[in-house]
């Protein structure tokens, strides 16, 4: 059963919001648990966004559910790519549009980049990590949400 609707707007709210409070919140205040293992906090990230999904996916929140986890990190994404591969570093914003494209996937970069190490990528562009972080993200929340749909008979 889907939660009453003010409650749903803020669970979809903090779906479409909650991974850029938590990179900032790690960037910020948590820097120093983070460097005790960035690749556990992000698969433990990774684990929780697929739960996430599979909670939406469960409580019947249809197609808003699945909009609501993928299309911020697909803007972020394209927010990033523009920033970082189209714009030069003079031109580049160095307040709000960089610090998104940054922040929204960074629990998922340490995943990102020992994926990319497994598959004989030895020299790592930062950009392309955070671009995979990014596709983990969307994976990850997708393939749970899905799942979670298959669970709850929809």
């Amino acid at each position: 059963m889907k939660p009453a609707s003010g409650v749903s707007v803020l669970i979809l709210l903090g779906v479409a919001l909650g991974p850029f409070a938590v990179g900032y919140t790690i960037a910020r205040w948590m820097s120093g648990i983070w460097a005790l293992s960035p690749l556990l906090w992000g698969l433990v990230f990774l684990v929780g966004w697929f739960l996430v999904g599979r909670y939406l996916g469960r409580k019947g929140f249809d197609k808003v559910g699945m909009v609501v986890g993928i299309i911020p990190p697909l803007l972020g994404a394209c927010i990033f790519i523009q920033q970082f591969f189209l714009t030069s570093s003079a031109q580049r914003s160095v307040g709000f549009l960089s610090t998104v494209g940054q922040l929204y996937p960074m629990v998922a970069v340490a995943p990102a980049t020992k994926a990319m190490m497994t598959l004989g990528i030895r020299e790592i562009d930062s950009r392309l990590a955070l671009l995979l972080a990014y596709a983990l993200m969307m994976g990850a929340f997708a393939i749970g949400f899905l799942g979670g749909q298959n669970k709850s008979g929809v």
